[in-house]
């Protein structure tokens, strides 16, 4: 599965502060989010990213209570193939700040550094 075509999609909300499903904040990584509707239902992908450099991707349904699927990116603009569900993120810390994350893709795991 690929990422959705995003030029046929609107943007509707950006987030400056980057949350985990996990509660841990992802310092830097910022959030926009797009919609459109599609069979009677709106579609939606959030596109994350840090210091401008894409990261990871999640999108379904609005109406869902959790993401239909996620990627990750290899670089900024090729992707790892799509993996069901929303993100699984785990933070790395030095002391009790976040330096970094790890998230699955469907080969393995990707780290980002935050620093």
């Amino acid at each position: 599965m690929q990422l959705p075509n995003i030029k046929l999609f609107k943007k509707y909300k950006e987030k400056n502060v980057v949350i985990t499903e996990e509660g841990e904040r992802l310092p830097g990584v910022t959030a926009k989010f797009f919609k459109r509707k599609k069979a009677g239902r709106e579609e939606s992908i959030g596109v994350f990213s840090y210091k401008g450099q894409k990261l990871y991707s999640a999108w379904g349904y609005i109406d869902e209570p959790h993401c239909r699927l996620n990627a990750v990116t290899k670089d900024n603009d090729i992707w790892y193939a799509a993996r069901n569900g929303c993100p699984q993120i785990k933070t790395k810390k030095d002391k009790k700040r976040t330096v970094g994350f790890t998230i699955k893709t469907k080969q393995g795991t990707k780290t980002f550094s935050l620093r």
